[in-house]
């Protein structure tokens, strides 16, 4: 857990930071406005959560927010902490279920994603509206 620039305390999972530091790397204008969104999560989580999906998991519930003007990328987060799980793009439009779910590793960080309809068919994984 880190202190962010407001002295709002952050946590980001590892494979959040491994992408973070990735997009910082090739596109720091993205990486910018990641970083924009995930403050916005730590500064009103109630906010941040009433403007993003949510997933129920095997771990729990992921939620999962759209970075503004930058289609598909989003930014996976749970309200432990809260956390930043994931950050990569995620296309989904109205002909997928709009629900994205997750394998989790055991420690809640996203390691991969399943198509929309794999997850449309499986009654394991119940999204939440």
């Amino acid at each position: 857990m880190n202190a962010g620039s407001d002295g709002i305390e952050v946590e980001y999972s590892e494979v959040a930071d491994e992408q973070l530091t990735e997009l910082e790397a090739t596109s720091p204008d993205l990486y910018n406005d990641v970083l924009t969104v995930c403050e916005a999560i730590f500064a009103d989580t109630t906010y941040a959560q009433s403007m993003s999906a949510a997933v129920q998991t095997d771990s729990g519930i992921v939620f999962r927010l759209a970075v503004p003007g930058r289609h598909p990328y989003k930014v996976f987060w749970t309200s432990t902490g809260p956390r930043i799980e994931a950050v990569f793009p995620y296309p989904c439009n109205r002909a997928c279920s709009g629900q994205a779910a997750d394998r989790s590793n055991g420690r809640g960080a996203l390691v991969e994603l399943e198509e929309p309809a794999a997850v449309a068919t499986d009654p394991e994984r119940t999204p939440i509206a």
